[in-house]
């Protein structure tokens, strides 16, 4: 697997902990944000949740559409079609 690769996995396993119910009062865990800071998003204890969710899907997105193959016309799908 290659390191965007990687990486976007990674995005997307952070997404999912970030983005999962949680009780109004629940501050992100310590594991959660210390890999947040690894991928250079600084967050507190009391970060709200969907400015890091935002964050992460703006880096999920660019990561995706370098990854995606353009469109190669009526003969191939489309990628959102794939």
């Amino acid at each position: 697997m290659r390191e965007r690769e990687r990486l976007l996995a990674r995005l997307s396993a952070l997404l999912s902990e970030i983005a999962r119910p949680y009780s109004c009062d629940e501050v992100i865990p310590v594991d959660v944000r210390a890999n947040l800071w690894q991928l250079g998003l600084a967050c507190e204890a009391t970060t709200p949740r969907e400015d890091l969710i935002a964050q992460l899907w703006e880096r999920k997105r660019s990561l995706q559409t370098i990854l995606i193959p353009l469109w190669d016309g009526p003969g191939a799908l489309p990628p959102s079609a794939a």
